[in-house]
Protein backbone atom coordinates (compact mmCIF):
# COMPACT_ATOMS: atom_id res chain seq x y z
CA UNK A 1 0.00 0.00 0.00
CA UNK A 2 1.48 3.25 -0.55
CA UNK A 3 -0.36 6.70 1.24
CA UNK A 4 0.46 10.31 -0.57
CA UNK A 5 -0.82 13.32 0.84
CA UNK A 6 -1.98 16.53 -0.62
CA UNK A 7 -3.46 19.45 -0.75
CA UNK A 8 -5.70 20.74 -3.13
CA UNK A 9 -7.60 24.66 -2.53
CA UNK A 10 -9.58 23.90 1.20
CA UNK A 11 -8.93 19.99 1.41
CA UNK A 12 -6.54 17.70 2.19
CA UNK A 13 -6.30 14.90 0.28
CA UNK A 14 -5.28 11.46 1.04
CA UNK A 15 -4.19 9.17 -1.78
CA UNK A 16 -4.18 5.48 -1.58
CA UNK A 17 -3.00 2.71 -3.91
CA UNK A 18 -2.56 -0.88 -3.85
CA UNK A 19 -4.18 -3.33 -1.17
CA UNK A 20 -5.66 -2.21 1.85
CA UNK A 21 -5.12 -5.47 3.75
CA UNK A 22 -5.64 -6.37 7.59
CA UNK A 23 -2.06 -5.98 8.25
CA UNK A 24 -1.64 -2.05 7.35
CA UNK A 25 -4.80 -0.62 7.62
CA UNK A 26 -3.39 0.92 10.86
CA UNK A 27 -1.25 2.99 9.00
CA UNK A 28 -4.08 4.81 7.12
CA UNK A 29 -5.90 5.55 10.55
CA UNK A 30 -2.38 6.78 11.87
CA UNK A 31 -2.51 9.64 8.95
CA UNK A 32 -6.35 10.67 9.54
CA UNK A 33 -5.88 10.83 13.28
CA UNK A 34 -2.72 12.99 12.42
CA UNK A 35 -5.39 15.18 10.13
CA UNK A 36 -7.57 15.50 13.29
CA UNK A 37 -5.50 16.43 15.32
CA UNK A 38 -3.94 19.09 13.12
CA UNK A 39 -7.07 20.55 12.62
CA UNK A 40 -7.61 19.36 8.94
CA UNK A 41 -11.73 19.86 9.51
CA UNK A 42 -12.20 19.18 5.43
CA UNK A 43 -10.27 15.42 4.21
CA UNK A 44 -10.87 13.45 1.03
CA UNK A 45 -9.49 9.73 1.10
CA UNK A 46 -9.12 8.54 -2.68
CA UNK A 47 -9.37 5.56 -2.91
CA UNK A 48 -9.61 5.40 -6.72
CA UNK A 49 -6.18 3.25 -7.42
CA UNK A 50 -7.06 0.66 -4.31
CA UNK A 51 -6.82 -2.72 -6.14
CA UNK A 52 -7.76 -4.74 -2.95
CA UNK A 53 -9.52 -4.23 0.28
CA UNK A 54 -10.18 -6.53 3.09
CA UNK A 55 -13.54 -5.66 5.23
CA UNK A 56 -11.00 -4.77 8.29
CA UNK A 57 -10.07 -2.07 5.74
CA UNK A 58 -14.03 -0.94 5.17
CA UNK A 59 -15.02 -1.54 8.54
CA UNK A 60 -11.67 0.85 9.41
CA UNK A 61 -12.99 3.41 6.39
CA UNK A 62 -16.62 3.46 8.02
CA UNK A 63 -15.36 3.94 11.39
CA UNK A 64 -13.10 7.15 10.36
CA UNK A 65 -15.43 8.69 8.71
CA UNK A 66 -17.96 8.74 11.47
CA UNK A 67 -14.76 9.82 13.69
CA UNK A 68 -14.44 12.83 11.68
CA UNK A 69 -18.16 13.28 11.98
CA UNK A 70 -18.16 13.23 15.86
CA UNK A 71 -15.37 15.92 15.79
CA UNK A 72 -17.88 18.27 13.36
CA UNK A 73 -14.70 17.84 10.37
CA UNK A 74 -15.38 15.77 6.92
CA UNK A 75 -14.01 12.83 5.90
CA UNK A 76 -14.90 12.13 2.25
CA UNK A 77 -14.10 8.97 -0.04
CA UNK A 78 -13.78 9.66 -3.83
CA UNK A 79 -13.40 6.29 -6.09
CA UNK A 80 -13.56 6.47 -9.97
CA UNK A 81 -12.73 2.65 -10.08
CA UNK A 82 -15.47 0.59 -10.56
CA UNK A 83 -13.76 -2.33 -8.20
CA UNK A 84 -13.73 0.10 -5.22
CA UNK A 85 -17.31 1.46 -6.21
CA UNK A 86 -18.62 -2.57 -6.23
CA UNK A 87 -17.04 -2.63 -2.72
CA UNK A 88 -18.56 0.13 -1.88
CA UNK A 89 -22.04 -1.32 -2.52
CA UNK A 90 -21.71 -4.51 -1.63
CA UNK A 91 -20.85 -3.67 1.96
CA UNK A 92 -23.90 -1.36 1.88
CA UNK A 93 -21.11 1.74 2.50
CA UNK A 94 -23.53 4.34 0.77
CA UNK A 95 -26.57 3.76 3.16
CA UNK A 96 -23.85 3.49 5.86
CA UNK A 97 -21.97 6.56 5.02
CA UNK A 98 -24.43 8.45 2.87
CA UNK A 99 -23.02 11.38 1.51
CA UNK A 100 -19.45 11.09 2.14
CA UNK A 101 -19.07 8.68 -0.55
CA UNK A 102 -18.22 10.05 -4.01
CA UNK A 103 -17.50 8.16 -7.75
CA UNK A 104 -16.27 11.24 -9.33
CA UNK A 105 -14.82 14.58 -8.64
CA UNK A 106 -16.99 16.32 -10.18
CA UNK A 107 -19.81 15.16 -7.54
CA UNK A 108 -17.63 15.88 -4.60
CA UNK A 109 -17.13 19.33 -5.79
CA UNK A 110 -20.60 20.24 -6.47
CA UNK A 111 -20.93 19.47 -2.66
CA UNK A 112 -17.79 21.41 -1.76
CA UNK A 113 -18.95 24.63 -3.64
CA UNK A 114 -22.36 24.40 -1.90
CA UNK A 115 -20.78 24.24 2.04
CA UNK A 116 -18.18 28.03 0.15
CA UNK A 117 -14.93 25.45 -0.27
CA UNK A 118 -13.06 25.36 -3.23
CA UNK A 119 -11.05 21.96 -5.31
CA UNK A 120 -8.59 24.96 -6.86
CA UNK A 121 -5.26 26.29 -5.31
CA UNK A 122 -2.30 24.73 -3.59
Amino acid sequence: MEIGISKKGDLQILSVKGKIRLQNWRVLDKHLDTMLENGHRWVVMDVSEVSLICSTGIGAIMHNVRKFQDQEANLMLVSTSAYMQEVFQIFGCDAYLGDSIYMDWRSLEKRLQSQGLALTGP
